[in-house]
């Protein structure tokens, strides 16, 4: 078994939302004639699920799954939807950008392979890729034919392959999909939590659709709470010991019970039972959520002892009112458990596809069961029962008028003029949450008229500089007619090439409105200059820059507003623009200067040596001078190093006092600049013979000897 490192990205599953599925199970499809429900399960699978990983390069936060509770969740929910005509879909995520996602598919897995072998060994990733997981999972929604369609997003963390927040929703193509949408989200940090609601947000299509979660104890919590409302049941949850057992009364009108039991720690498998009218219902499957892979960071991950679970699903008479019993005969510790009654019950919702806003609209609702009108009057006073619409996070209490008919009245608030919003009614009690819902859309004024104060805009008079040079001012729309309800977008009337206008909307001032706040009634006009500019002018008898102010709806695009900015401004001026590239320039040339006169110049070889004397025989009894040690011998500024002897045999600074001058030149040699009358002696034949201008531009000959005048002169 080969050992390998999980890749820590951010994303993670829960299983709670694994297990919320199970209740879409329970829509009624067999008396109605309906082809069952189609489920898609996006599994995060990313590797902080399972192994520790680094939020910043300094904190490091544990795995949000380590037990695998999502992948215990995902089994039992593959587990209960085998032999109905519900289909189940688990996606992962791939590996790398632009690879297909993992679709585990029950009717379309190699041979031998069974659903449950391939949830389990769905591995962990280095990415949490959104796209083409969203899009599988549209694709599959959008092209099956059953009636109920969910997709079920599970997840620790925000996606590595999206960065804005509008880009998922359009991938699924929310908000007017034909399927709902749960999101779960589990997250490790406030910091996690903060980047990754951004994202999940928009993929729920009510507020109620989104659910976070503080850790993994809270997944049966987040079942029965936040998901059995939107799923169509309210089941009943807790925890069984060894022994233990719980009984509940099933009244009239549910078709079916399910229950589901899971440990609550990993350990041996354990045996638990569901009893009805009819006896014991058998076991529809069972397993546990181990793993065959293995990772240096998360040694444990797939190590006995595991986390198992069963799940029971038995018919029920809808005619008659029963008794059943859940039990735990055989365990080694505790074991959660979740009871869903299955209601053979629809909502319906009736309302007008347009409203318009500031105006009442009427909300219809009513619950079918078997296709007929639900008219049970003892139903809708028992158990808590309660109907009630929701808008926009607004809640409309439904009520019963008769006939099963339960009406209600919503008033859209003007700042919604414009938009798409869901109705939702929903119908509950202490074991049914049945919802219906649609888009409705809010109809806006039919009238916009801009009023602009001041009008025209006068920036004023500036001169240009070596930086862009920007004037601004507030316009007033208080004057407009509608426009505090209707959506006003603003921006130049023409593109300018020296000059940029823009035109944003003051924070702070909306307008007061009946259900929030209104729309901006106050906008920062801005001119900006070029660097360098030429001369610009904008005046009242000749405007060059316009802003126009127009309704963002296509309806109010004849009430547009064109209003000139005026302004005055003068050129930069040539050396005001270009003087820093001048003084660069300048700069530059004064480094060069400088590093060229210290560079440049030429040195001695530092073994070079001279000896001076009256005479040839005095040459033998003096010492060799260290050429880079007598006066000159350095090199210095844009000067080479060079000596200079006078006619007494003195090395002075000054050339012009001296009979004998040699220089450094390029490489170690040197060049005789001054010598008038210097000769050397012809070893061979102890000749004296005159130095040659071409020798003396050769340097000196280490060993010659020289003479200048009185001088003897020999360079070693």
């Amino acid at each position: 078994m080969s050992q390998r490192r999980i890749p820590c990205g951010s994303g993670a599953l829960i299983a709670a939302g694994l297990l919320a599925l199970l209740l879409v199970l329970l829509l009624p499809r067999a008396a109605l004639g309906s082809p069952g429900n189609e489920i898609v399960v996006v599994l995060d699978n990313s590797g902080s699920m399972a192994a520790p990983y680094h939020e910043t390069p300094n904190k490091v936060l544990p795995a949000s799954d380590p037990g695998r509770v999502a992948v215990l969740g995902a089994l039992a929910m593959m587990g209960v939807s085998l032999g109905s005509t519900d289909r189940v879909t688990v996606i992962s995520f791939a590996d790398k950008s632009g690879e297909p996602p993992r679709v585990i598919d029950p009717t379309r897995l190699p041979q031998g392979m069974s659903a449950e072998d391939a949830i389990r060994a769905t591995e962990y990733v280095n990415q949490t890729l959104f796209k083409k997981a969203l899009e599988e999972a549209r694709k599959i929604l959008t092209g099956s034919d059953r009636d109920g369609k969910l997709l079920l997003l599970l997840t620790d963390g925000a996606p590595t392959d999206i960065t804005d927040t509008s880009e998922a929703p359009k991938l699924l193509g929310l908000p007017d999909a034909p399927f709902g949408t749960l999101i779960l989200g589990l997250f490790g940090s406030e910091d996690a939590k903060s980047h990754g609601v951004a994202f999940l947000r928009p993929l729920a299509k009510t507020p109620e659709d989104l659910v976070l979660l503080n850790g993994p104890a809270e997944l049966i919590s987040a079942f029965t709470g936040a998901y059995a409302r939107v799923l169509g049941s309210k089941p009943l949850t807790g925890k069984l010991s060894v022994g233990g057992k719980v009984d509940f009364d099933v009244g009239k009108h549910v078709v079916e019970v399910l229950a589901i039991t899971a440990s609550s720690q990993p350990g041996p498998a354990f045996t638990a039972s569901l009893t009805g009218p009819k006896g014991a219902s058998p076991v529809l499957a069972q397993g546990h959520n181990g793993c065959k892979f293995k990772y240096s960071n998360a040694p444990g991950l797939c190590e006995d002892p595991r986390r198992h679970y069963q799940v029971f699903r038995q018919p029920n008479d809808p005619e008659k009112a029963s008794r059943w019993t859940l039990s735990l005969p055989k365990a080694q510790g505790d074991v959660e458990y979740g009871v869903i009654l299955r209601y053979d019950i629809l909502a319906t919702l009736a309302a007008g596809p347009v409203v318009k806003a500031g105006e009442a609209a009427t909300i219809e609702a009513r619950l079918l069961f078997r296709g007929n009108a639900f008219v049970d009057e003892a139903f809708f006073k028992a158990d808590g029962f309660e109907a009630v619409a929701t808008v926009q996070g607004e809640k409309i209490p439904l009520k019963h008028v008769g006939d099963g008919r339960f009406v209600g009245t919503w008033t859209p608030a003007r700042g919604l003029s414009g938009t798409s919003v869901h109705v939702r009614a929903t119908f509950r009690n202490t074991w049914l949450e049945r919802s219906a819902e649609r888009p409705v859309l809010v109809e806006g004024p039919k009238e916009l008229v801009l009023r602009v104060a001041p009008d025209p805009i006068d920036l004023g008079a500036w001169k240009g500089g070596i930086l862009p040079t920007r004037r601004c001012a507030t316009i007033d729309l208080t004057g407009s007619t509608n426009a505090d309800i209707v959506d006003v977008v603003c921006g130049p009337a023409r593109e300018e090439q020296e000059m940029k206008l823009t035109c944003t909307p003051v924070a702070g001032s909306e307008a007061a409105a009946v259900g929030g706040a209104g729309k901006p009634m106050r906008w920062e006009v801005c001119a900006t200059a070029t660097r360098c500019c030429g001369d610009r002018s904008s005046t009242a008898s000749a405007p060059s820059s316009q802003i126009l102010l127009t309704g963002k709806d296509p309806r109010f695009g004849s009430s547009g507003k064109t209003v000139s900015v005026l302004y005055q401004v003068q050129a930069t001026g040539f050396l005001p623009c270009w003087w820093p590239v001048l003084a660069a320039l300048a700069a530059l040339l004064v480094v060069i200067f400088v590093v060229v006169g210290i560079v440049r110049p030429h040195s001695f070889d530092p073994a070079a040596a001279i000896r001076v004397a009256g005479s040839e025989a005095g040459l033998r009894r003096t010492s060799g001078l260290i050429l880079r040690e007598l006066p000159g011998g350095v090199k210095g500024f844009y000067r080479n190093a060079r000596i200079a002897l006078n006619g007494t045999g003195d090395f002075v600074r000054k050339a012009k006092q001296a009979v004998f001058v040699i220089e450094a030149d390029r490489a170690g040699t040197t060049v005789i600049r001054s010598g008038a009358g210097l000769e050397r002696k012809v070893q061979r034949t102890g000749k004296w013979e005159p130095v040659a201008a071409e020798e003396m531009a050769q340097g000196f000959v280490p060993g010659l000897v020289y003479r200048v005048g009185n001088l003897y002169v020999k360079f070693e």
